[in-house]
């Protein structure tokens, strides 16, 4: 294969990389203002007990600033004893931690986002949820804790933690960001919120496979055309 088309090709495939590069490039999804409520519930295992001590039972999460893709968070906890704690939160979509409020926004099955403890986390599914009165898209990761975020915003909206004799239930209430619905029966926050292991969207499994499908596609045409150049100029 002569040395020329060699080069042209290693140009392309390094140009096609680039540019996918480029396209998954972060997207905060979230503006300045924006806030979710949740209500944080307990439900026993067997043989253990739900906590008596002090715990949180509600949770608001407001957005302060957003600074390229850094974001500052206000977060007001509730306890079971009537106090409240006010404190607030920064932190980058570029290092999430994992159970952060905010991950990037619009991601799809096999997307990731960085967590520093973590490394990759990967999207597994992505399902419709009837939740704080609206129909929303959440994306669900690979990791042992149950944990949902709004597709189009990246903000959590349900997790389900396993602690010692109990599930902590903490789940999107209330919330700025879209109108509530009233035709829709919100559920209660106790009942079981884990997503049935039913098919994979169909839209996002299939996304990743096309766009594999269409830089495939470009680097074969590119390919073709310039070995048709070359020949030429022989």
């Amino acid at each position: 294969m002569p040395r020329k088309f060699l080069m042209v090709v290693v140009f392309i495939l390094f140009s096609v990389i680039f540019l996918t590069s480029v396209s998954a490039e972060i997207s905060v999804g979230v503006k300045k203002g924006d806030w979710i409520e949740y209500e944080i519930t307990y439900t026993a295992h067997v043989g253990g007990g739900v906590p008596q001590n002090e715990h949180p039972i509600r949770k608001t999460i407001e957005v302060l600033d957003i600074v390229n893709k850094t974001i500052d968070v206000r977060i007001i906890t509730d306890m079971s004893d009537g106090t409240q704690d006010v404190g607030s939160d920064r932190f980058s979509l570029g290092l999430v931690r994992f159970g952060g409020p905010i991950i990037p926004a619009g991601l799809n099955v096999n997307d990731s986002f960085h967590d520093w403890s973590y490394g990759d986390v990967l999207i597994t599914r992505v399902e419709e949820v009837i939740i704080a009165g609206a129909k929303r898209e959440v994306v669900y990761t690979n990791t042992f804790f149950e944990t949902g975020w709004d597709k189009e915003t990246g903000f959590l909206l349900l997790e389900i933690g396993a602690l010692s004799g109990y599930d902590r239930i903490t789940k999107a209430a209330k919330t700025n960001i879209w109108q509530a619905d009233i035709s829709y029966e919100i559920p209660d926050a106790q009942t079981d919120i884990s997503p049935s292991p039913s098919p994979l969207d169909t839209d996002a499994n299939e996304s990743p496979i096309d766009n594999y499908l269409v830089v495939l596609a470009l680097v074969v045409i590119v390919v073709i055309v310039a070995a048709v150049f070359l020949r030429k100029k022989k």
